[in-house]
């Protein structure tokens, strides 16, 4: 199984190279064909149908329950917030008028659909549960100008009609079978309520009413939803295609896989240490072994046995000027010599690269921390000429990683500066694109069993347009050590699984799914076992 898992993470690898949970149980009911052609009268219409709501507004409960919506914060937005700290409960309450909503002749499904603008944390509260939006039928007798939270019933999990993910962006909630209840009924008008499910102590957003992304129920021919434009149709020649999509990564993999393994070498150097050398005991928490912490034993420059350390002559970049020098390309690259791997520096010297992480003046476009920049230092140029001149001649780094395009230039102007690396986007900022993923302490995370979205054709577009724009920005200045996509990906011993476990219904789910099936079924050479 470690041999399979290592093999895929290779799959994982390879692509980002080139440059490609349990859900809600109501979630991607396919309806079928007989029973919606009959509550449609056998009468065709478009392939998709949309009906807006009539009236919408939101209620506040706790010591707001009797507020009525006009002595509310009005904004743009409505918001949903379940806080039992603060006793604030936040729902938004619906009205729709179907009596002109025609169903297309061979729809597959029927959605509520609400458009997030703000979700923090994406996917999840802030005690690491999932955020599900439940949607309730509720009582149809209220107008937006008196109702109040206390006027409306109480939610009660048995008027659930639908539930769904939290993300930002678009979120389709299947209500099928609640909206052909009401058809078959006769029943044009009916009113829905939106709340999380768990406790959140952020408040979510969404459009609203008046909005082209404002709360509607959207019917469709395919049960595919907005999250990609290659629509996953219910049909055996779509779901023949997907699966010879899958097809063609393997085979792509495997080329590229086996090129590697015939070289035999992964430029990776393996350096024999002695045990007589860790003389140092450091306290610290494993976090991939449930936080198990412990003493471990460590080495230190300064403490090796049998070490003399002595000065050495350093070029602008770092390298060691000595009379080992090797072609001069102008740019950092990197070089085997004897059986170890090197930096070798723009003059052609090999370098050791002594580097920090964000180097920046404010965190996170702090306001406070910008007006204390220009204060000490006088602006941002001063600033970055003070702080290359701190951590270079000073501290002795060589590398000094900035964060975002805007500190990288800042830096890279100071003449005879530290190199750096350049963020280019990845398969994080794909997601994040999509509304797939958040970031939690510097790791990106991903919506649905953590799998990145690394096997979807749209990342391998936004891949090919977005990387090579990046780096032909940069292509010239020799003090680029290189290029990064993504930061701390969650790649882990369960990875594999996660990606077999999706749930293949779910159309963010179908290529990383189909991908992971298709490969796992070519290199064990089993099929559903």
């Amino acid at each position: 199984m470690k041999k399979i898992l290592s093999l895929f993470m290779s799959v994982i690898t390879l692509l980002s190279l080139v440059a490609c949970a349990k859900t809600p149980d109501s979630q991607a009911k396919v309806l079928s064909d007989t029973d919606v052609t009959t509550l449609a009268k056998q009468e065709t219409y478009d392939s998709i149908s949309t009906v807006y709501a009539t009236e919408a507004t939101y209620v506040r409960g706790g010591k707001y329950k009797d507020t009525i919506p006009s002595e509310l914060p009005q904004q743009d937005y409505y918001f949903i917030k379940y806080d039992v700290v603060e006793n604030t409960f936040r729902t938004p309450v619906l009205k729709f008028d179907i009596s002109d909503f025609k169903l297309p002749e061979n729809t597959k499904s029927i959605s509520l659909v609400v458009d997030f603008s703000t979700v923090s944390p994406v996917h999840k509260n802030f005690e690491g549960q999932d955020l599900i939006l439940n949607v309730y039928a509720t009582d149809n007798d209220w107008d937006s100008e008196t109702v109040t939270y206390a006027s409306l019933p109480a939610l009660n999990d048995d008027d659930i009609i639908g539930s769904e993910y939290i993300i930002k962006g678009e979120v389709y909630i299947d209500i099928a079978d609640y909206v052909l209840k009401c058809i078959e009924n006769n029943i044009d008008t009916f009113s829905l309520r939106l709340a999380a499910n768990v406790q959140s102590n952020a408040e979510m957003r969404i459009k609203m009413l008046g909005s082209p992304n404002g709360p509607r129920i959207v019917a469709k021919e395919s049960g595919a939803r907005s999250f990609y434009q290659n629509k996953i149709l219910a049909n055996e020649k779509a779901n023949d295609e997907l699966w010879a999509y899958g097809k063609e990564i393997y085979d792509a993999w495997n080329v590229r896989y086996k090129e590697i393994l015939s070289k035999g070498d992964y430029g990776c150097t393996t350096i024999n240490s002695n045990p007589a050398d860790y003389t140092v005991k450091t306290n610290a928490i494993i976090q991939d072994q449930n936080n198990k912490g412990g003493t471990f034993d460590t080495r230190l420059v300064t403490t090796l046995n049998n070490f003399e350390g002595k000065n050495v002559k350093l070029d602008k970049y770092g390298g060691i000027i000595s009379d080992k020098r090797y072609e001069a390309t102008g740019f950092f690259r990197t070089q085997k010599v004897g059986d170890r791997w090197w930096v070798i520096d723009p003059l052609g010297y090999p370098c050791h690269i002594t580097g920090i992480n964000h180097t920046v003046y404010a965190y996170s476009s702090s306001e406070y921390q910008t007006k204390a920049m220009v204060r000490l230092f006088g602006g941002e140029t001063k600033w970055a000429l003070s702080t290359t001149a701190w951590l270079k001649d000073d501290l002795g780094f060589n590398v000094a990683l900035a964060s975002g395009s805007t500190m990288s230039n800042l830096l890279l102007d100071v003449q005879d500066g530290a190199a750096t690396t350049i963020s280019t986007g990845g398969v994080g900022s794909y997601a994040g694109a999509i509304g797939l993923n958040s970031s939690d302490g510097g790791q990106t995370n991903f919506l649905y069993n953590d799998a990145m979205p690394v096997f979807d054709p749209g990342f391998v577009e936004y891949a090919k347009e977005k990387i090579p724009a990046t780096i032909e920005t940069y292509a010239d200045n020799p003090r680029i050590l290189g290029f990064v996509s993504d930061n701390e990906l969650p790649v882990g011993n369960d990875m594999l699984v996660n990606y077999l476990s999706l749930d293949p219904t779910i159309d963010a789910n179908i290529y990383s799914y189909l991908a992971a099936w298709t490969w796992i079924i070519e290199t064990t050479g089993k099929k559903g076992e």
